[in-house]
């Protein structure tokens, strides 16, 4: 029994000094094969991809568009549990009767309030609108706990912006540490 060859070592590349950058400047580039079992560059390179293919970067665009399609804007928010106010005209200037029984009954009151306090702060951003300042009211944004995970509701003022600005709906994550909560928040009109 006779072992042809295994492995043919090249010793240079398929492509000519001259083509050198052109090949490597280009990814759509690639050997072909000239029929004799070796590849070699074609004599004209592609500057676009044939219409039937679809591309990785095709797919991404795809995905990315889908993701993002109506997205009005995203809003983030890290809070130190430790640095949020627990005063009693805090927690009523800012939070409706059901979040305020909601985190009483919590585990650790006080992250909850903040992951609260991150997430109002979150949608704010989200609104891309002027701020009133640090004494504004979060009142009107009200996180509600549902058996699908939290859901961002709207009153009065900020209801109105929304409205105004189009937006149809709010996608909320928002979590908590044993020192820190954070949220994040995307508005789709």
């Amino acid at each position: 029994m006779s072992i042809g060859k295994l492995v043919v070592i090249k010793d240079g590349s398929p492509f000519s000094a001259e083509q050198e950058n052109p090949t490597l400047l280009n990814p759509l580039v690639r050997a072909v094969e000239d029929g004799k079992g070796s590849f070699t560059m074609p004599k004209v390179f592609p500057t676009s991809l044939p219409a039937a293919k679809s591309t990785n970067a095709d797919i991404a665009h795809k995905l990315i568009t889908a993701a993002t399609d109506a997205v009005h804007g995203v809003g983030t928010d890290v809070e130190l549990i430790s640095a949020l106010p627990m005063s009693e005209s805090f927690i009523s200037r800012n939070f409706t009767d059901g979040e305020i029984a909601y985190c009483q009954a919590a585990a650790d009151p006080r992250a909850s309030f903040a992951a609260r306090w991150s997430s109002k702060e979150a949608v704010f951003k989200s609104l891309k609108t002027q701020s009133k300042g640090a004494g504004a009211s979060l009142k009107d944004v009200e996180v509600v706990s549902t058996p699908t995970g939290p859901q961002v509701e709207l009153h009065g003022e900020v209801k109105a912006i929304a409205d105004k600005a189009g937006i149809k709906s709010f996608e909320l994550s928002m979590s908590h540490s044993d020192d820190t909560a954070v949220a994040v928040v995307i508005a789709r009109s």
